[in-house]
């Protein structure tokens, strides 16, 4: 592989990383309750992405939808890495 595609492939899956960061953190911030912060936003999408969870920071035992976004990013980490 060229050098050039190596550097093509890197940069667009940083892209595609930091979209799903971004995405995960924002939908964790307005799916959560309203105690939520940024912080906890990001740390639990940051521990979806690459681990499928380590503990849930934010409790989504009683929001569906939050659930079934949680599977999003976890998807997404997956695929990020073919």
């Amino acid at each position: 592989m060229e050098l050039q595609q190596l550097y093509h492939h890197i940069r667009k899956a940083a892209v595609v990383f930091g979209v799903i960061i971004i995405v995960g953190s924002t939908g964790y911030k307005f799916l959560g309750p309203h105690s939520t912060t940024l912080f906890d936003s990001l740390y639990m999408t940051i521990l979806t992405v690459p681990t499928i969870g380590f503990e849930e920071v934010i409790d989504l035992d009683n929001i569906f939808p939050g659930r079934i976004f949680t599977m999003l990013p976890a998807f997404s980490g997956i695929g990020i890495l073919k």
